[in-house]
């Protein structure tokens, strides 16, 4: 028989598609299972973390002083950020501390180091040559490649969270880029073969579609709250912020309040207690103490307790009128009274989960003998309480 006749030709070509069946294996056949396995380190972790309530993560960070107020504050991205599952560590030291705060990891009391091999940041992490994934709520089982895809096998636990490392073995070899473009990608997978999330090079993962696999986010009731709550922040958001007179009180620009000048500058004062100021809470810590010329001006504090924790401050101001910094579009701030003084109160907003509530108060206005004197506190969506724990501080409860 020739080598060319068609009985063999066909020979040959059922050989080869046997072959590449077999080496492609059926679409039921998870590729990450015949994928090599590759070594990979166990680094930053915790068997005890769970996240945070949305109320004390609230209080903790998204209105804590690293990011309330600045201009790319947005809740409703750190609420995407707060339930994410898995994310990529670069090497940074500010993004390690950002993704700690953000993920809820600072309430960690069990946090272990890991193994000592493990890169605590560097050159060639933010390059790439090596990949760090944190898991939260999820334990590494193995790591595979197969081709330009990395396959993290997980398992879904209670608690916890870990750090893991590994070598990128798909590097650019000798590249003269300081930031070489990474064509890999990083598939996560549960112990069943179903994808989780997937992230192509170092860049952030998207979780799997609705119906191919459960994850530790947010119940669908809860995520129908969490999207009103999206909505209703960015309606709110879109509304121009008041800024003006209102009866008692002036809405001012962030960086422009001026209740107290001081021609030499604010300094850090001490001995609050010597002062007129000063006032004690329940479960309170000062945080500050601010000093003109020798003179206390200002005291804050804080709570940190199960009701969502609140910030408090008592200073002077010199009038006429008390400058607040209050950011809220005209219907939500509004005028009242708090144990007889004038206040002017911010509203949160409607259907949020965790917003602002608070109150300024004169509680004394300025007279020729002495300054004036006002309260702030900021609380969790709660101004009932923000006004009780005001009346505290003016010696009224």
């Amino acid at each position: 028989m020739k080598a060319d006749s068609p009985v063999l030709v066909m020979a040959f070509l059922l050989v080869g598609a046997v072959a590449a069946a077999a080496a492609c294996g059926t679409d039921q056949e998870p590729k990450w299972e015949t994928a090599e396995t590759i070594p990979f380190l166990v680094c930053e972790s915790s068997e005890t973390w769970t996240r945070p309530s949305d109320e004390e993560q609230s209080q903790h960070v998204w209105y804590g002083p690293r990011y309330y107020g600045s201009t790319n504050w947005d809740l409703s991205q750190f609420l995407d950020i707060f339930y994410e599952d898995f994310v990529h560590w670069h090497g940074g030291a500010s993004e390690r501390l950002d993704l700690g705060l953000q993920h809820g990891f600072w309430s960690a009391r069990d946090i272990s180091p890991g193994d000592p091999k493990c890169a605590r940041g560097g050159t060639h992490m933010y390059r790439g040559e090596s990949i760090s994934v944190y898991l939260l709520l999820h334990e590494a089982k193995d790591v595979r490649l197969s081709g330009n895809t990395y396959w993290i096998v997980v398992q879904e636990t209670p608690s916890g969270f870990q750090e893991i490392q590994f070598t990128n073995l798909l590097f650019p070899e000798n590249t003269t880029e300081e930031y070489p473009m990474l064509d890999h990608t990083v598939v996560i997978v549960d112990v069943e073969g179903r994808e989780l999330a997937r992230a192509e090079g170092n860049r952030a993962f998207h979780e799997a579609g609705e119906g191919e696999a459960e994850s530790t986010s947010p119940a669908p009731e809860r995520a129908g709250a969490i999207e009103r709550a999206k909505q209703a922040s960015a309606a709110d958001r879109a509304k121009p912020r008041f800024r003006g007179e209102l009866g008692d009180f002036v809405v001012v620009e962030r960086g422009t309040l001026s209740n107290y000048p001081c021609p030499e500058g604010h300094r850090p004062g001490t001995d609050p207690e010597r002062s007129e100021l000063y006032f004690e809470l329940p479960g309170d810590t000062i945080d500050g103490v601010g000093s003109c010329q020798g003179t206390i001006i200002s005291i804050d504090a804080s709570i940190a307790d199960a009701a969502g924790g609140a910030l408090v401050s008592r200073g002077y101001f010199l009038g006429p009128k008390l400058e607040t910094l209050f950011d809220a579009p005209a219907e939500r701030l509004k005028l009242i009274t708090v144990g007889g003084k004038p206040a002017l109160a911010e509203l949160p907003v409607p259907d949020c989960i965790v917003c602002t509530s608070q109150v300024a108060i004169v509680e004394r206005f300025p007279s020729e003998q002495a300054p004036g004197i006002a309260v702030w506190v900021r609380t969790t969506n709660d101004l009932d309480r923000a006004m009780a724990l005001a009346e505290q501080i003016m010696g009224m409860r």
